[in-house]
């Protein structure tokens, strides 16, 4: 069986890196990351962790800038198939519409990118400061109509190793761990693990049948969980007394700049009017969410990801 060069557009990134170290584990894979910086410590982080694999000439680290629709080009030149995940920026859908041509242009046979919903769209106008959520649908939506086999995955924004943040989790001189969002304990929420889910998930949709995955949008959620649920799993599998209490949207939001404020707290009142019965906040139905129906993967719940990844509150 010939090699597949897949390009990983952001791949020294979160859910880049994960993509390419799922990827790196089929011997049938050679992955292209590809990095605005590829001298810096992000990609020679990733070159090291993964030094079996460079050696072996599987894994290559390139130039690539989102601003430039011809140094995408040149980095996915020969690529069969690529992963995007576009971070959120006053540029990002111009930046969106480079990669999409230079895919076009270089004929990478399948598209897998990283979206979201439009918190806008589904909230009828209420919410308008999201716009990192506006973008990725309307990115996933061109590309959709411009390119010839795209599949794209839909996560929760929502990571579990946010929980690295005060701004999620911190620890106490000497009280128990708070887990600390500013919502009510008890407000269902799902999540995944960026890292590793986007690695899995993706892994599986470039082995699946095209003509299953073409055009699709797979959901990546975790079960429901709360504050409380979490900081219960988190007591039970540490042994590091956990507790649910979260602080005020001033609090939680003291020193933030006011943009960044203004779509946080948007996001998080939307999230608290999730309508009974939907999912993804309430964006999409249950039956909308087939990934493991189709594909034998999912999500990650908050306990599997503590116990694969070892992680504490710091």
């Amino acid at each position: 069986m010939a090699s597949r060069i897949v390009a990983v557009v952001g791949g020294t990134g979160a859910q880049g890196s994960g993509v390419v170290a799922h990827l790196l584990r089929d011997p049938h894979y050679v992955v292209r990351a590809i990095s605005s910086n590829p001298q810096g410590a992000a990609a020679q982080k990733l070159l090291l962790k993964h030094e079996a694999d460079v050696v072996q000439g599987r894994l290559t680290v390139v130039s690539g800038d989102l601003d430039n629709q011809a140094s995408l080009e040149a980095a996915l030149a020969g690529a069969d198939a690529a992963f995007a995940a576009m971070r959120d920026g006053p540029n990002e859908f111009e930046q969106g519409q480079n990669l999409i041509r230079a895919l076009k242009t270089t004929g990478v046979k399948h598209f897998v990118y990283s979206t979201l919903f439009s918190i806008k769209r589904v909230s009828n106008g209420k919410y308008t400061k999201c716009t990192g959520f506006d973008n990725k649908e309307a990115l996933a939506q061109l590309a959709f109509k411009e390119l010839p086999l795209v599949t794209a995955i839909s996560g929760s924004w929502f990571y579990t190793f946010n929980h690295s943040s005060p701004f999620c989790a911190r620890r106490t001189e000497d009280g128990p761990i708070k887990f600390c969002l500013p919502l009510d304990p008890h407000l269902k929420m799902q999540w995944c693990d960026e890292y590793h889910d986007y690695g899995a998930v993706t892994a599986a949709i470039l082995k699946a049948d095209t003509e299953l995955v073409r055009g699709k949008t797979y959901l990546l959620l975790s079960p429901f969980q709360t504050q409380s649920e979490m900081a219960e799993t988190y007591e039970r599998i540490t042994g590091e007394k956990a507790v649910a209490d979260p602080v005020s949207w001033d609090t939680a939001f003291a020193g933030v700049p006011e943009a960044v404020r203004g779509k946080y707290i948007e996001m998080f009142s939307f999230l608290k009017e999730q309508p009974a019965g939907t999912v993804n906040m309430g964006a999409s139905k249950p039956e909308d969410d087939v990934l493991e129906k189709e594909l034998g993967v999912r999500a990650s719940t908050f306990e599997e990801f503590l116990q694969r990844t070892g992680f504490r509150i710091p």
